[in-house]
């Protein structure tokens, strides 16, 4: 399994080794110093669902249309050919044109900020770590039930504007992306340690922005600084949601994020747990990764 890993890992550094290239020679013009990561994502043409229903159509009508020439009509065989091959060259021109819909934009990750390319290969956005001074997760709700999952990611720029990222951005080098992390995650632990780690978007994100504003917050925790997150106020102490009795941090018995939730189990004798629904804290990603650093990693439920 570790032959075949690597040898789609490395069929995955060819094909993508000119565009690496190309992060490297554009970060260096705009003074990175090195790549941490290339990522893409694919994007859907609005004209695509169309053209692949009448591929489909025409690929599918031909056979009826040959049928119904040879027998019903009683054309000649090479009026039925012609028609056929016709519609035949109706489907690969839809199929040429699906391929030339396919649109991928990219996102360049560097130790000091990142690059977004659109699919025609022009610049979009440039910015530093420095410039970001929050991170959240842009959250989907369930139609069914109470909760949410994550749908993108959402950088907090210090001129106001904010920087939206899809999760479905994948690294470009992984060669089972968009399920190769997973794949690590349940690998057993003596294959996951021989493996080459391809980190997510998120799990960069974390590594480059938010864990470093998440440890800036817990300085000002430790320095006695309150901090709000909306309707969340934290500090040195513990923490609290509008409305809700206070939870300081030694009560807390552990602690999860699910379902758009945070959840934290307390043991001060209050009669329901903490519960703060994350679409409503502003900058909650860094609040949960500061959590983390306070009272270490989730704890199952």
């Amino acid at each position: 399994m570790v032959d075949r890993f690597e040898r789609r890992v490395h069929a995955r550094r060819a094909e993508f080794a000119s565009r690496w290239q190309h992060a490297e020679d554009l970060g260096r013009r705009l003074g990175h110093q090195r790549v941490y990561g290339i990522y893409f994502q694919d994007l859907s043409h609005p004209g695509g669902t169309a053209l692949g229903c009448l591929g489909i159509f025409l690929f599918v009508a031909m056979f009826f249309v040959a049928q119904a020439l040879t027998t019903l009509i009683a054309v000649p065989r090479w009026v039925a050919l012609t028609a056929v091959l016709g519609m035949l060259g109706g489907v690969v021109a839809c199929l040429n044109g699906l391929v030339r819909l396919h649109r991928r934009s990219w996102v360049y990750l560097y130790p000091e900020g990142l690059v977004l390319e659109d699919h025609r290969g022009r610049l979009r956005v440039h910015a530093r770590w420095g410039e970001i001074c929050g991170a959240d997760w842009i959250w989907r709700s369930y139609d069914d039930h109470d909760g949410g999952s994550i749908e993108g990611y959402r950088l907090r720029r210090a001129s106001g504007q904010p920087l939206a990222l899809s999760v479905k951005v994948c690294n470009a080098l992984d060669p089972y992306a968009p399920v190769g992390g997973l794949l690590s995650t349940l690998a057993p632990r003596s294959l996951g340690q021989v493996l080459p780690h391809f980190p997510t978007l998120a799990q960069a994100l974390d590594d480059l922005v938010v864990g470093p504003l998440a440890r800036h917050v817990a300085q000002r925790w430790a320095a006695g600084e309150p901090l709000r997150f909306g309707p969340v106020h934290a500090d040195a102490a513990g923490i609290t949601l509008t409305g809700k009795p206070p939870l300081r941090w030694e009560h807390v018995a552990g602690w999860q994020v699910s379902d758009m939730y945070l959840r934290m189990r307390r043991t001060d004798g209050e009669r329901k747990d903490l519960r703060v629904p994350l679409d409503e804290v502003p900058d909650g990603w860094v609040l949960i990764r500061a959590i983390m650093e306070r009272l270490g990693p989730p704890t199952p439920r």
